[in-house]
């Protein structure tokens, strides 16, 4: 029971963190949305950072990781408000050019994220690992 109540706890933080980068923070900042560098930070930092601390402090195996993980791939694969982030967008973002969005670029964007922080998820375990030794 409290293995499930850990993987629940985690897969309610990746909907949280979910919620907060594709729904409220571009309702609370709309000048960075949909794509600008602040933007991608919003969207790179939190996750690394929460995955970090997580694995450092609470020495949270990256196994455990991996039901939240794939919530918030999933999430952010089939609720992305259509070049968000710009995710899923095919094409350069340059003055006069166009762009077209595509599900399955946005599917793959979303694989690339949830491989990075698997990545970083596994880095920062066996770093702690390595530490106590």
């Amino acid at each position: 029971m409290r293995k499930f109540r850990f993987h629940l706890i985690l897969a309610l933080g990746a909907a949280l963190l979910w919620l907060l980068q594709f729904y409220l923070f571009p309702v609370l900042a709309p000048q960075f949305y949909p794509q600008t560098n602040e933007a991608t930070l919003l969207l790179v930092l939190p996750p690394l950072i929460i995955s970090i601390m997580g694995s450092w402090f609470f020495e949270t195996m990256p196994s455990q990781w991996l039901p939240a993980d794939i919530l918030y791939a999933v999430l952010m694969a089939i609720s992305n408000q259509e070049g968000l982030y710009g995710i899923g967008l095919r094409g350069a973002l340059l003055a006069g050019s166009t762009t077209t969005y595509s599900s399955g670029l946005a599917a793959l964007c979303s694989a690339a994220v949830f491989l990075g922080l698997l990545m970083t998820q596994v880095t920062t375990y066996g770093a702690k690992v390595l530490s106590k030794r």
